[in-house]
C-alpha cells in the first residue's frame, strides 16, 4: 500500500473520496473530473483511491499538481481489498465517498466504519447498465447466479431506502429496477446533476459550422470494443460517404485498449492516409474537448459525449452500444435519453446525409433544439454536489452482508484465475 500525500493535511476540511481503480478518458471519469475540481476549487480536499496497477491519463495533469490532491493505491485485485489505511483525516471533517462498482461501494462502508466520529456519506454511482462489478451476478450462471441476484434485491432496496444510490443515465435506473425487481424512491433527483454552467448559444456559431469547409464529424470517447465498436462502423460509413462528399472529415478523439484495432481499421482504408479524411486525435482535457465541439459539424458519440456536445448546441446522433455497426437513435432533443442505449438504431450514414442535405436555417434550428433540449438540467446548477446530496450517515450494512460481498468477491477472483490458467 502507498500512500502519497502532499501536505500536512490535518486541518478540518471537507473531504472528497473517489474509489475508481485508474483515471482513464470516458463519460464517469468526466462526471467524476468535474466533481474533483469542484471540490478542490471550493476549498476541500480530495483522496483519490486508485490500484496499485493504475493508469492516469495526462488530461488530468491539473488535479493531480493540486496541493488538496491526494492519492492511495492499494491492491484492488487482492484477497481483501477492504483494508482501509489511514487517510489522516481531521475528526471534524466531513467526508463523502464516491464508489462506482459494488465491491468499493463496501469499502466506502468500511471507511464509515472506521471513521466513525466523522459523519461520512457513502454513495453508490452506477457507471453502466452491465457487468459483474456493477451486478455482481452477471459473472455466474444457474442456481448461483439466482441466488445472489435475489440477495442484491434485498440489499439494493436498503441502499436505496438510506439514500446511497445515484444513476449517471435514466437507464442505469431501469436496468437496476427490472434486475432486481425493486422501484427506485424519487428515482429522478437521483440522477447524477449539472455541476458546471455553460456558454450562451450562439446562432453565429452554428452558422459558421453550417457554413465551413471542410465539414468536420467528431466521435470522442475511450476505444473500448465491443462497448464503443460503433467508431469501427463509423469509419467504414465514412469510408463510402467521402467519395460522394469530398468535403467531410472524421475526426476521433480518444485512447483506451482497442486503439491499436482502430488504427488498423484506418490503415486498411484502400488510399494515403492523410488524404483520407480521417483524423485520429489522442485524449485531451475535457475543457478543450468542448471547444473542439463548438467547431465541429456533426457529433457522433455515445454517452457523455454524445450528451457534452448536444448541450453546447452541436447536432448530435447518440450511437448504439456494442455493435460494431454504426446506428443510432435519431438526433436531440428526441434521442436525449438513449445515449447509453443498445438495442437496434437505424444506420448512421443516412442521417448524415440528412444533416448534409440542411440549408442553413434547418441547420441553426436542429442545432438550437439539441441546445435547448438541456435547458431544464441547467435550471438548477449543482456546484457542492455530492456535498449536498442527503444520505443516511447512520447506515450500516450488517456483518451478514460484508460477508456475502467478500463471498462474491472471492467467487469472482476464483473464476477469473481459473480462466486464465484455461487460457
Amino acid at each position: 500500500m502507498r500512500l502519497i500525500f502532499k501536505k500536512n493535511c490535518k486541518e478540518t476540511m471537507d473531504v472528497l473520496i473517489v474509489i475508481y481503480r485508474s483515471l482513464n478518458v470516458g463519460g464517469i471519469e468526466a462526471n467524476t473530473y468535474d466533481m474533483i475540481t469542484n471540490a478542490l476549487k471550493r476549498n476541500k480536499r480530495v483522496i483519490w483511491i486508485c490500484d496499485v496497477k493504475r493508469f492516469i491519463s495526462p488530461v488530468y495533469s491539473d488535479v493531480l499538481n493540486h496541493p488538496n490532491f491526494s492519492v492511495v493505491q492499494v491492491n484492488m485485485s487482492g484477497a481483501n481489498p477492504w483494508t482501509i489505511p489511514k487517510l489522516d483525516i481531521d475528526s471534524k471533517s466531513r467526508i463523502v465517498v464516491l464508489s462506482f462498482s459494488y465491491f468499493h461501494l463496501f469499502y466506502g462502508f468500511s471507511i464509515r466504519k472506521k471513521y466513525s466520529s466523522n459523519p461520512v456519506s457513502v454513495f453508490f454511482i452506477t457507471p453502466h447498465f452491465v457487468g459483474p462489478t456493477v451486478f455482481p451476478e452477471e459473472a455466474f450462471q444457474g442456481w448461483v447466479a439466482r441466488k445472489v441476484r435475489d440477495r442484491l434485491s434485498k440489499q439494493f432496496k436498503l441502499l436505496d431506502q438510506a439514500n446511497s444510490l445515484r444513476f449517471f443515465a435514466p437507464r442505469h435506473i431501469d436496468v437496476i429496477e427490472k434486475k432486481y425487481k425493486i422501484k427506485i424512491d424519487n428515482s429522478n433527483s437521483k440522477l447524477y446533476p449539472k455541476i458546471k454552467d455553460r456558454e450562451l448559444f450562439s446562432v453565429e456559431d452554428a452558422e459558421k459550422r453550417w457554413e465551413q469547409k471542410p465539414h468536420i464529424i467528431v466521435s470522442a470517447g475511450r476505444l473500448e470494443f465491443p462497448h464503443k465498436g460503433y467508431v469501427i462502423g463509423l469509419i467504414k460509413d465514412f469510408v463510402h460517404l467521402k467519395k460522394e462528399y469530398p468535403d467531410l472529415e472524421l475526426h476521433i478523439y480518444g485512447d483506451g485498449p482497442n486503439e491499436n484495432e482502430l488504427n488498423n481499421q484506418i490503415n486498411s482504408i484502400k488510399t494515403d492516409y492523410s488524404n483520407c479524411g480521417i483524423i485520429r486525435h489522442h485524449s485531451i482535457p475535457f475543457e478543450e474537448l468542448m471547444a473542439v465541439f463548438k467547431k465541429c459539424w456533426l457529433n457522433i458519440s455515445v454517452a457523455g459525449c454524445a450528451s457534452s456536445g448536444a448541450a453546447m448546441g452541436l447536432i448530435t446522433l447518440p450511437a448504439r452500444h456494442y455493435c460494431y455497426d454504426c446506428e443510432v437513435y435519431g438526433f436531440f432533443p428526441e434521442s436525449k435519453n438513449q445515449t447509453t442505449e443498445s438495442k437496434p438504431g437505424t444506420p448512421a450514414i443516412d442521417y448524415i446525409k440528412e444533416v448534409i442535405s440542411m440549408d442553413k436555417e434547418t441547420y441553426v434550428k436542429y442545432s438550437k433544439a439539441a441546445y435547448d433540449s438541456f435547458n431544464e438540467d441547467y435550471n438548477n446548477i449543482r456546484v457542492d454536489y455530492p456535498f449536498d446530496e442527503p444520505n443516511d450517515i447512520s447506515y450500516m450494512p450488517s456483518r451478514g452482508e460484508f460477508f456475502f460481498v467478500k463471498v462474491v468477491y472471492a467467487l469472482q477472483r476464483i473464476k477469473y484465475v481459473l480462466s486464465k490458467i484455461k487460457r
